[in-house]
């Protein structure tokens, strides 16, 4: 998981890819770590932070959301990119 989690953060994210992906990404890990909250806790970074990558990433999404655009694309791929980075490395370090 964390390998392809990793590959995800270096291939996907330098691509010129929708959001929508990094969404179900970051939505994954979300589940696995016990909450959006707790995802801000893992990488030490405010609540805020979490739910602006979220809320940015869900504007391409097929469903309804108030969701607006709070970052830029290449900021909430570099956000997205520490936040699956770090994930990454925790599960790695649990093994």
């Amino acid at each position: 998981m964390a390998k392809a989690l990793r590959y995800f953060s270096e291939e996907l994210l330098d691509d010129d890819r929708p959001l929508y992906g990094v969404y179900k990404v970051l939505e994954a890990i979300c589940h696995a770590v016990g909450g959006w909250g707790k995802l801000a806790q893992l990488v030490n970074k405010p609540e805020k932070y979490v739910s602006d990558v979220r809320e940015t990433t869900q504007l391409t999404r097929h469903a309804r959301t108030q969701a607006r655009q709070l970052l830029s694309d290449q900021e909430c791929y570099a956000c997205a990119r520490i936040l699956i980075d770090v994930f990454a490395k925790s599960i790695s370090l649990s093994r």
